[in-house]
């Protein structure tokens, strides 16, 4: 028998104001929908526009930056505090309020539940993507940029703990399993604390399949290939 997919509408975006774009969309531990939504950038540059103009463009910063969550059926937008002075974001849960990254220069800012900034972490620069565990981890991936740039996205992946420690390194766990090391992680999907999956690019070649890690606590970390 095949398998029924079933689709639920979250959003009209037709119910946005006409100034607020959608700069990022991702899932929280729960997969539910959360939407990063600028407000008053102006619209992005036609095909033919210069690079100067795109460059202006990216530049310019938003009025104001909004996040639009779901708790079950119930949706809320929060206006996020501080946050329209830095650039294109990655957004998750994290412990009851929320993390915020930057693409570039490794700002990631700690706001509670109003949208409050708390703190600031440096989780390293040209990350590709954000994801956190309900029980606060934060599994950053990294783009070819910081690999090769000697910050600690060298790793390709990197856990850190609530206060922004790093705890697991995969280019570490890599050479201890005689695995290729990451060159540029071009998808993470962290199902939960004890399953992340990965897929890369390393060494001029790609990676034919998910690479699967397991951490569990008080064991080693397990890595399984999934085979296609």
């Amino acid at each position: 028998m095949d398998a029924q997919l079933t689709f639920k509408k979250y959003l009209d975006f037709s119910q946005f104001p006409r100034d607020w774009r959608v700069c990022r969309a991702a899932v929280d531990w729960q997969g539910s929908p959360l939407l990063l939504v600028d407000e008053g950038k102006p619209p992005y540059p036609s095909g033919d526009a210069s690079t100067e103009a795109r460059i202006r463009w990216f530049n310019t910063l938003p009025r104001a930056r909004h996040l639009v969550y779901w708790d079950g059926t119930s949706q809320t937008t929060l206006t996020l505090d501080k946050s329209a002075g830095i650039g294109s974001f990655q957004v998750q849960r994290f412990g009851e309020g929320w993390l915020l990254g930057g693409g570039r220069g490794g700002r990631t800012d700690v706001c509670d539940n109003k949208g409050r900034l708390q703190r600031t972490l440096d989780l390293g620069d040209s990350g590709n993507d954000v994801q956190t565990t309900s029980d606060g981890h934060i599994w950053v991936s990294y783009s070819d940029e910081e690999v090769f740039g000697g910050g600690v996205g060298q790793h390709g992946v990197v856990c850190f703990d609530s206060a922004g420690r790093a705890i697991f390194k995969y280019s570490e766990f890599a050479d201890q399993n005689q695995l290729p090391r990451i060159d540029d992680c071009y998808a993470m999907n962290v199902v939960n604390a004890e399953e992340v999956w990965l897929s890369y690019y390393s060494d001029l070649s790609f990676c034919g399949a998910p690479y699967q890690l397991r951490p569990r606590q008080n064991q080693r970390t397990r890595l399984t290939k999934r085979e296609s």
